[in-house]
């Protein structure tokens, strides 16, 4: 019950039911199906095609955390950490732009050497984007700062998956806004760069 079911990177999800049972209309195939729930191990599910679409089982498994050694940080150390992790997460102008994190207090970290370190959530965390009418849940997997010698600098490794849920719009105005604005971060986004070198659609 009460699990958390989407397409990643889409605007399409919903959740469980007491009885665990959920739908999702207009799926495009092939997708990728993300279950997530604070008490059990993520789970993710490739469907290619209709044969996997109905009456689809999926077994949660409870989530077991291993034992490790802990490194305690204090809050001043806490709050660098939480700050650097915004700026590579968020991008550094979020701040201008509105972008939160509304639970941050889920994320720890795991300081490396020097100013490198490593970032988990044991849950999902929710993102208010303001600028473009969206509240994102994002199920953290990796987040990784360190320092590559090669590119003289720090390179960030993040692996998650992403649900949009659209925040309705005060007005009409506000709608028109709302659309430009996703326009333009669609249009700047990395994601579409690469979609249009690899298509050879480059403009």
């Amino acid at each position: 019950p009460y699990v958390t079911v989407y397409l990643n990177v889409t605007t399409r999800g919903t959740t469980s039911n007491s009885e665990g049972s959920f739908a999702i209309h207009g799926i495009v195939l092939p997708c990728e199906l993300i279950l997530s729930h604070v008490s059990y191990d993520l789970q993710r599910l490739v469907i290619e095609d209709t044969s996997g679409i109905n009456n689809l089982h999926v077994l949660m498994k409870k989530k077991l955390e291993p034992i490790q050694e802990l490194t305690v940080i204090g809050d001043s150390s806490r709050h660098t950490y939480l700050d650097r992790f915004k700026q590579w997460f968020l991008g550094a102008h979020y701040e201008e732009s509105g972008a939160k994190i509304l639970n941050d207090s889920v994320l720890f970290f795991i300081p490396m050497e020097g100013e490198q370190f490593e970032a988990y959530a044991n849950e999902a965390l929710i993102i208010d984007l303001p600028q473009t009418g969206y509240q994102l849940l994002t199920d953290l997997v990796h987040f990784k700062l360190n320092i590559e010698e090669e590119l003289s600098g720090f390179h960030c490794s993040i692996l998650g998956y992403f649900y949009f849920e659209e925040i309705p719009a005060s007005n009409r105005r506000k709608q028109r806004a709302l659309a430009r604005n996703r326009i333009n971060a669609y249009y700047n986004s990395r994601l579409h760069f690469c979609r249009a070198l690899y298509s050879n659609n480059l403009a």
